[in-house]
């Protein structure tokens, strides 16, 4: 990646690295130095990010209100997430029947653990694939043996021709 304006790199890690204009050295000092990331992508971006902040706080030359710049790069960060807490959330603002996904995740879960969602690897999603085919093959021979249809508003098992959706 080419050069970053505003940061430098040392030992793999790169630094937001400003001088502060005059009327917000009292604020500020005369230089801002903060660490951001190992990843130039991900400090690309939080430069930009933060830059937008500071010429903000800037903005007003005669009264500056400084930012905690260590906490807004925090906050720049993508935060963890369990599955099972992104899960809930997404059911909540669906309208639709909850126990389909509710069932899939759980089995997810039970095979996989719940873990923040970036985690997870394609081998976990072909180990529920290869699961779940084999417990949809034994409820549907179970619902069949006893009569039942597995899906209450058709009258096929076409149901379970396809994934379930989480």
């Amino acid at each position: 990646m080419s050069h970053i304006p505003y940061t430098i790199c040392r030992s793999g890690t790169y630094y937001y690295n400003r001088r502060v204009p005059k009327h917000a050295v009292k604020a500020y000092g005369s230089f801002i130095r903060q660490s951001l990331s190992q990843c130039p992508e991900g400090a690309a971006e939080y430069t930009k990010r933060l830059g937008y902040v500071l010429e903000a706080s800037w903005s007003n030359t005669s009264r500056v209100q400084a930012v905690d710049v260590a906490t807004i790069i925090e906050s720049f960060k993508p935060k963890a997430s369990l599955l099972s807490e992104m899960a809930q959330e997404y059911l909540s603002l669906r309208q639709i029947d909850q126990t389909p996904p509710r069932v899939a995740l759980n089995i997810f879960i039970s095979l996989a653990g719940d873990r923040d969602v970036g985690e997870y690897s394609r081998e976990d999603a072909k180990l529920f694939v290869r699961t779940s085919s084999s417990f949809t093959a034994f409820l549907k021979l179970r619902f069949d043996q006893i009569g039942w249809p597995l899906c209450p508003h058709h009258h096929s098992n076409s149901v379970f021709s396809s994934s379930i959706p989480i």
